[in-house]
């Protein structure tokens, strides 16, 4: 992180190497052609992506567990996939989202797999009747 004040030479670098400048930039530290404000806007974090075959796989779960919606909040059990929330925050869901239908897709088949893993199972993925060891 660079405090504001500095150099343009400085800014510049931290422009190219995009380092988050905090405070605000005066249009006179920033590298000539480069708007202000593109110096102090951070880069949108990236989401976690499961391959298109596994999430086609995961998809049937969520179907049959809450008919395809991802974003189901119950009393008992979290997104498309059901997952408690014990086990949303035992298996690292956390680390997306407070709970597991604020977590995109991707997000939820990941912590998912993560119980699978943790149940000796990692690459088993439940039949259509919802059937799941470790959940």
């Amino acid at each position: 992180m660079i405090r504001v004040g500095t150099s343009a030479r400085v800014v510049a670098t931290a422009f190219l190497f995009g380092i988050l400048i905090q405070g605000p930039v005066s249009a006179a530290a920033a590298p000539a052609g480069v708007p202000v404000a593109s110096l102090t806007q951070a880069a949108p974090t990236p989401h976690p992506v499961v391959s298109p075959v596994i999430m086609n796989l995961w998809k049937n779960v969520a179907q049959c567990e809450h008919a395809g919606n991802w974003t189901f909040a119950g009393p008992y059990y979290d997104g498309g996939l059901g997952i408690t929330p014990w086990n949303w925050s035992y298996y690292g869901g956390k680390q997306f989202a407070p709970a597991a239908h604020l977590a995109t897709p991707d997000e939820q088949v990941i912590v998912a797999r993560r119980i699978q893993a943790a149940a000796g199972v990692p690459d088993y993925v439940p039949d259509q009747n919802g059937y799941c060891r470790g959940w």
